[in-house]
């Protein structure tokens, strides 16, 4: 087994996301029912979906990429921290960004459903780079992984107003997952 798979939060979190993308291949209108809404009353009536929205991609190929980030570095937090710590800063970070972008698209009036993955798994390379910055994946050191991370989100905001709102969800997971790695840091 590799050893990227012998993390078992890991492990879980990647079924998770593959067992709902396998269901929403078959029966794509349970995606109302488990991406993010952008209104506070439709939230209000679907609030299961701070959690649902957490485990779903865009794509087949949004999913595989984001996975396989999230599969080095949460395979690294995991070994370096707990398996709780990993769920519980995969859970927080993106359950605050799928909130923070439900608040921004109310303030600009824009009502999409989206995807809040990328938010859990910004959090995860962030508060990696946070606890251990020199750490070397593929030859990058795991603080510059974030920066790279951030300036691509950065960049693809300026691209149009549909892109900025999930954009809001990544660095609200960039900024908890690097604070929360800082406060652990401090704290050790």
């Amino acid at each position: 087994m590799s050893k990227y798979m012998q993390s078992n939060a890991v492990f879980t979190i990647i079924i998770i996301h593959v067992v709902i993308m396998f269901f929403l291949s078959l029966e794509p209108s349970l995606q109302s029912y488990l991406y993010m809404p952008t209104t506070v009353n439709e939230f209000l009536l679907k609030p299961w979906t701070l959690v649902t929205a957490i485990f779903v991609h865009e794509n087949i190929w949004h999913m595989i990429i984001k996975l396989a980030i999230f599969c080095v570095f949460g395979t690294l937090l995991e070994k370096t921290t707990s398996s709780t710590r990993l769920v519980f800063i995969y859970l927080t970070t993106g359950a605050l960004g799928a909130f923070t972008t439900l608040l921004y698209a109310s303030i600009v009036n824009q009502h999409v459903f989206f995807a809040a993955a990328c938010s859990s798994i910004c959090g995860i390379v962030a508060h990696v780079s946070a606890i251990n910055p020199d750490i070397k994946i593929v030859n990058i050191k795991a603080f510059d992984w974030m920066i790279g991370l951030f300036l691509m989100i950065s960049f693809a905001s300026i691209i149009s107003l549909e892109t900025s709102l999930v954009i809001a969800s990544h660095i609200v997971g960039l900024l908890f997952g690097y604070m929360s790695g800082m406060f652990k840091v401090a704290n050790s």
